[in-house]
């Protein structure tokens, strides 16, 4: 087991994913980056009852049917591929995903504890990794995922992860990320707006796909398409 920083450790080959390991703190503990930004992280993994809210909010029975399905109609190739989950939790939905044929698959997060109960619960390849200081090599993805995450972060923060995910990205390489849609009430009905002072507003869409979009295009990637299910908006770009 290799350690990088006071938390971040990984138990995947350096010379196999050709990290870039910078100075130990380039990534900081989720703690003090939590204090910093006065952001609340999410570092719990999925419990019962909140399996069950994503699967109404996606209408689905199950994560593995909902990938299957996903990775199939948008032609998301993993065969001997090195696929990125950047924000990942504790790994459990990319555990879902189809990519055993993947040559690598590695889930990050700036949690630790996510991150080690996706190691108690034998969730793959973790990684701690603050999204401003991707330790990635240049060109060395070819898919990443980033679900619900971009939107935790400032404007400029969000340009600045993207930018790291342009770096790590290889040509031709897909980024997939996605933004809440819309919110479940209480019997579990989808509804669609803003959330204005504790309750949804209808007649206020939500905006932040669109401006992500417009972040990752002006950041060098190119718009594939846009794949909104239930209350989860996909957007897809290539590099």
């Amino acid at each position: 087991m290799k350690r990088l920083g006071t938390e971040a450790w990984y138990e995947i080959s350096a010379r196999e994913l050709a990290i870039e390991i910078g100075e130990e703190d380039n990534i900081s503990s989720a703690s003090a980056l939590q204090k910093a930004r006065g952001i609340k992280y999410g570092d719990s993994s999925y419990q019962n009852s909140e399996l069950e809210e994503r699967l109404l909010g996606l209408k689905v029975s199950s994560l593995e049917s909902f990938w299957q399905e996903f990775f199939l109609q948008n032609t998301l190739l993993v065969d001997n591929k090195i696929i990125i989950s950047i924000g990942g939790n504790s790994g459990l939905e990319m555990k879902a995903m189809p990519l055993s044929t993947a040559k690598l698959t590695i889930n990050t997060d700036i949690s630790f504890p996510a991150l080690k109960r996706g190691k108690d619960q034998n969730n793959g390849n973790l990684l701690q990794v603050d999204g401003n200081h991707i330790s990635f090599a240049k060109n060395s993805a070819d898919i990443v995922f980033s679900l619900r995450t971009l939107i935790v972060f400032r404007e400029q923060e969000q340009k600045d992860v993207l930018k790291e995910l342009f770096r790590i990205i290889s040509p031709g390489g897909k980024l997939v990320f996605s933004v809440p849609g819309g919110f479940l009430n209480k019997s579990g009905k989808i509804i669609h707006g803003q959330l204005v002072n504790g309750s949804v507003d209808k007649k206020k869409p939500i905006k932040d796909q669109d401006q992500l979009n417009q972040l990752a295009s002006k950041t060098g990637f190119t718009f594939k398409k846009n794949d909104n299910r239930g209350i989860e908006l996909f957007s897809i770009f290539q590099k």
